[in-house]
């Protein structure tokens, strides 16, 4: 026969001072919760004529053909990879205060052309509430004169913008405007 010896008192009570199994649910469901909620930003991709976009643009191949829907879906903290080619489009952001890291492959590969717009009329290639870091991109527009605005911010007064520009080239006549509103 074996003898065994109780290494610690159990409380008489214990059996009632257990948590109610619709408790114990209550606190599963909130952890798997909590659990299944990213933590992390992503890197979302544009490259040129992509024949297979598909949301929410997380690799190479379904990278979007358009920086305005990836930065449409784009939450804070997210970094926006801009593939080799030529990019003639407007992009505007409505969000205030949501961290954007907007990154080109390389600065003489990634080009934003302003070109294909009239040079007298007012266009402007991205257009910012954000918080942005802009890096390894080149806008481009036209020689001379011309009404084109390569970053505009668009800021308030509780909250302005932060701006980090590196390894950007800027080609041609372009406005460089700040507002607050």
């Amino acid at each position: 026969m074996i003898e065994t010896y109780q290494k610690f008192a159990i409380h008489r009570n214990a059996f009632i001072f257990r948590k109610s199994p619709t408790e114990t649910i209550w606190f599963a469901a909130i952890l798997i919760l909590f659990l299944h909620v990213p933590g992390y930003s992503a890197i979302r991709y544009v490259k040129v004529g992509n024949t297979t976009p598909v949301p929410p643009y997380v690799t190479w191949a379904t990278a979007s053909d358009s920086i305005q829907k990836v930065v449409d879906i784009c939450l804070t903290g997210d970094t926006i990879l801009i593939g080799t080619g030529v990019y003639s489009q407007i992009v505007n952001s409505d969000h205030f205060g949501r961290n954007l890291t907007i990154l080109g492959v390389d600065v003489d590969s990634c080009i934003i052309d302003m070109t294909m717009f009239a040079q007298g009329t007012f266009r402007t290639a991205f257009k910012f509430k954000d918080d942005l870091i802009l890096e390894n991109l080149t806008f481009k527009t036209h020689n001379g004169w011309s009404n084109h605005v390569a970053i505009f911010l668009l800021g308030s007064i509780s909250h302005c913008n932060t701006v980090n520009i590196d390894d950007c080239k800027f080609l041609g006549s372009f406005l460089l405007r700040f507002r607050r509103k």
